[in-house]
């Protein structure tokens, strides 16, 4: 008797579904808009063009944006932050259309990064006195990433050792950015903090998820900038001069 109903009954499940995550997602840019202008920050719906200061994973990634960008100085640091959606690698060599896309004939490129199967990070970067060769560093918890972009690493601290990995880079240089203040403090950073990395100039953490505030950012900020602080200078060659 309902049978007819059923493909109606899908679609509008669907479309609910694609209007709850939409509105999510709006309101999450509003909410860091909001909170940057009253912290005297700079924002900026999308910003494409900040991506071209980074190369380690996943900026080498075709279908990438900058959305929710902001930036300006926490306690005398300058910083850059904004939400980075990508096409994970699967989805893009298959081509992944969601449901929704169907759903609403091919306007992918509007709805919400959740639902075209995206992988969406925070980015948080800050920039160096000097350039360095990329390294990057990812969770064990991943341990996938290890069989296939970097390796363990072995430093005096245990609880290290357990919660990053080497993703990307040569292991001699990623030893040499390790100074014990160093790790000590890549262990301050948040859970949520999954990824940080050395690209070029740049000093860059990726959180988990594109979140939904900037209640994070004075914490992060900070650490970050007692990171770059801790780099030993030797490392930026001869000619630096601090």
């Amino acid at each position: 008797m309902f049978e007819p109903l059923i493909p109606f009954l899908i679609l509008g499940g669907i479309a609910a579904l694609w209007w709850w995550m939409r509105r999510r997602y709006q309101r999450g840019g509003n909410t860091i808009r909001e909170s940057a202008l009253r912290q005297g920050l700079t924002y900026t719906s999308r910003q494409d063009e900040v991506l071209s200061l980074f190369t380690v994973t996943p900026f080498d990634r075709a279908d990438q944006s900058a959305e929710h960008v902001v930036n300006g100085e926490l306690a005398g640091t300058a910083f850059l932050t904004f939400r980075h959606v990508s096409l994970s690698p699967v989805a893009h060599s298959l081509h992944r259309i969601s449901p929704v896309d169907a759903a609403v004939n091919g306007v992918s490129k509007r709805v919400a990064p959740e639902l075209r199967g995206a992988d969406t990070r925070q980015v948080l970067a800050i920039t160096l006195p000097g350039s360095l060769r990329p390294v990057a560093f990812g969770p064990t918890s991943l341990r996938h990433v290890e069989r296939t972009l970097g390796s363990s690493l072995d430093v005096e601290s245990a609880d290290f050792n357990r919660r990053w990995l080497l993703a990307q880079g040569d292991t001699q240089d990623a030893l040499a950015l390790l100074t014990p203040t160093v790790v000590s403090l890549m262990l301050d950073l948040s859970r949520r903090s999954m990824w940080m990395a050395v690209d070029g100039n740049q000093l860059v953490l990726q959180r988990v998820g594109g979140g939904h505030s900037l209640d994070w950012l004075d914490a992060e900020v900070a650490t970050l900038a007692r990171i770059r602080d801790a780099i030993p200078h030797h490392l930026y060659g001869a000619d630096f001069a601090p």
